[in-house]
């Protein structure tokens, strides 16, 4: 009985320090196929507001907002594409080289971000 009660005791210790390894080893990733950032004045026009929080992402101050837009291209739409916030100096569309070229945009095996224009007033 010594000997199993030694065995489980070394079972349990194993099984820390396994944990421990695994738990050092822990790299957090997060993938996002396709999302857009805007600026202050893009939310205001598409949305008419503020981007609202919806949750947090693993990257300190940003969120996924609330909102939620179309990106639309010369011969395709991608709907309900997230909207990720804070605010930004400039607005951009990040998406997949597939959903590209679905959509038809011009890409280039390394772009598939494109910088949106400023709002223009009306």
């Amino acid at each position: 009985r010594d000997w199993d009660r030694r065995m489980t005791m070394d079972t349990q210790q194993i099984q820390q320090l396994v944990d421990a390894v695994i738990g050092s080893l822990f790299v957090e990733l997060e993938a996002s196929g396709r999302h857009v950032h805007v600026t202050k004045e893009q939310a205001l026009a598409l949305f008419g507001h503020p981007l609202t929080p919806k949750r947090p992402l693993s990257q300190p101050g940003q969120y996924l907002a609330n909102e939620r837009v179309t990106v639309v291209g010369p011969k395709g739409e991608c709907a309900n594409v997230a909207v990720l916030g804070p605010e930004r100096k400039a607005g951009q569309v990040e998406i997949s080289l597939t959903d590209a070229r679905s959509l038809a945009f011009p890409i280039s095996s390394k772009v598939t971000r494109w910088i949106l224009p400023p709002v223009q007033s009306a």
